[in-house]
């Protein structure tokens, strides 16, 4: 049976649970960086324009907590079935969701920046937005992991 309150995941949650303005500042600086994404996967097809960086900016940070949101769903529901929610497989099981969450994330972005600002934007057909919201989502996370596992390490660290 598997061990949902094991050390290492409790020592994760209280840390997390004791540095939300960091949570917060990191996931504020994934968007920034998941907006030079869009905007350079813009640039390469072409398709950059420099009246959107409204645009870009509120997809970016709406990708990035749409995808924390997923992570955080998945380490609620999924987590406390899987012995090592910090394995490979576990990482695994999460893609799909990191995967929906940025292309949710894209399109709502876009929806909330035509509300917000008036902005000349044609989104049809929407799949491909959505698409490129995926693979920004994924890339968001992977780099999102990288302090995931520093903080892991520390927590080993100081046992």
């Amino acid at each position: 049976m598997v061990n949902p309150t094991s050390d290492i995941v409790v020592k994760y949650e209280s840390y997390l649970s004791a540095h939300h303005f960091r949570t917060l500042l990191w996931n504020i600086l994934l968007g920034i960086e998941v907006s030079l994404i869009l905007i350079s996967y813009h640039i390469i097809w072409h398709s950059f324009r420099s009246d959107l960086i409204s645009l870009y900016l509120l997809s970016g940070l709406s990708i990035s907590f749409f995808s924390w949101s997923a992570e955080r769903f998945w380490f609620t529901i999924i987590s406390p079935m899987i012995s090592d929610p910090f394995s490979t497989l576990s990482y695994l099981s999460q893609l799909p969701l990191w995967w929906l969450a940025g292309g949710i994330g894209y399109v709502f972005g876009i929806v909330l920046s035509k509300i917000f600002f008036p902005i000349d934007f044609y989104e049809v057909p929407i799949k491909i937005y959505f698409f490129v919201g995926t693979f920004a989502g994924i890339l968001s996370r992977l780099t999102m992991q990288v302090r995931v596992y520093r903080i892991l390490l520390s927590i080993k660290q100081g046992n």
